[in-house]
C-alpha cells in the first residue's frame, strides 16, 4: 500500500468511526430514523450562557496634533499675523495688469513672502522637536535649558506690568512684548534677515497696538518702518470664530514702483 492509499484508507476509518460513535450515543437511541429527535422536553430544563468578546479597539492618534501642536499652532497664526499683518495682501489687487507674467514684480514679491513663511515652518517645525528630544535625554537636558533662558527673558516693572524678550532662532525674529493692563497687546517686532543664522542687523521694524473696546470690539494699529506705512482695523467678534473688520492702510514710500497708497478694507474672517 502507497503512502496516497494509506492516507484516503485512515480517513474513511476516521469517518466510519464517528458514524458508529452517533449511533451509540443516548440522544441517538431516542431519535427515529431519520436522526431527528423525538423529545426536546430536556432542553427546556437546560441553561445556557453567552460568551461575549469583548475587543479593545487601539487608542486613536491624532498624528496632526503630534506633528503641529497646539502651541505651534498658536505661534504660526502668531507670525502669520506679523508678516502678513492678519492677511496676505496680494499686490496684484491694485495693478491687475500682468497677473500671470513672470516678471510682475508684484507677483513674484507675493510668491517671495510666502515661500519665506513656509521655510519658517518647516525650521520651526524642526527646533520643536529637536529641543523635545535634547530636553527628554538627561545629559542633555542642560543645553535646552540653556537655550531658553538665552530665547526668553522677562523683566517685571511693576506688579501689573511686564516686558517679555523672545527671540526666535526659526524665523530670525526679536520680539519686545509689553505686558499691561492696559492694551489687549502691544510690542516691537524687529524682523532680522530670515535666511541667516543667528542675529543680524533689523531689516525691518514694526509696532503693534491692540486693545479692547468691550467684549466684542477691538481695535489695532500697526506701523511698519520698511514700508513706511500705518494699518487701522477694527474688529468685531460675532461668535462662532466669525468676525468683520474695517479700517484701512496708508503707506508713504515714494518710489516709481510704490508709488503713495492707501486701502480701505472691509470684510469677513473666519479663525480656525
Amino acid at each position: 500500500m502507497g503512502p496516497r492509499q494509506f492516507i484516503v484508507f485512515y480517513y474513511i476509518l476516521k469517518v466510519f468511526v464517528f458514524i458508529y460513535t452517533i449511533n451509540l450515543s443516548p440522544v441517538a437511541a431516542k431519535s427515529n430514523k431519520n436522526h431527528y429527535l423525538s423529545n426536546l422536553s430536556h432542553e427546556k430544563k437546560s441553561e445556557f450562557q453567552e460568551i461575549y468578546i469583548l475587543i479593545t479597539p487601539p487608542p486613536f492618534i491624532n498624528w496632526s496634533h503630534l506633528i503641529v501642536t497646539p502651541e505651534l499652532d498658536s505661534e504660526f497664526k502668531n507670525e502669520y499675523r506679523t508678516r502678513f499683518n492678519g492677511h496676505w495682501t496680494n499686490q496684484s489687487f491694485y495693478n491687475p495688469t500682468d497677473l500671470f507674467t513672470a516678471n510682475n514684480p508684484d507677483v513674484l514679491s507675493d510668491a517671495e513672502e510666502k515661500r519665506e513663511f513656509a521655510e519658517y515652518m518647516l525650521k520651526r517645525l524642526t527646533e520643536w522637536h529637536v529641543d523635545n528630544y535634547v530636553k527628554s535625554d538627561p545629559s542633555m537636558k542642560v543645553i535646552y535649558e540653556t537655550k531658553e533662558k538665552l530665547q526668553k527673558i522677562e523683566v517685571k516693572v511693576t506688579q501689573q506690568t511686564k516686558v517679555h524678550l523672545r527671540y526666535s532662532l526659526a524665523g530670525n525674529t526679536f520680539d519686545l512684548l509689553f505686558e499691561n493692563p492696559y492694551f489687549k497687546e502691544s510690542r516691537i517686532v524687529y524682523k532680522m534677515d530670515p535666511k541667516a543664522f543667528g542675529p543680524t542687523p533689523a531689516q525691518d521694524t514694526q509696532i503693534w497696538l491692540s486693545k479692547n473696546l468691550s467684549k466684542r470690539n477691538t481695535i489695532q494699529l500697526v506701523l511698519q518702518e520698511k514700508e513706511k506705512g500705518a494699518s487701522l482695523l477694527m474688529q468685531q467678534d460675532w461668535g462662532f470664530a466669525l468676525s468683520t473688520y474695517y479700517g484701512g492702510e496708508i503707506y508713504n514710500e515714494t518710489t516709481e514702483e510704490t508709488p503713495n497708497l492707501g486701502v480701505a478694507r472691509v470684510g469677513l474672517a473666519w479663525t480656525f
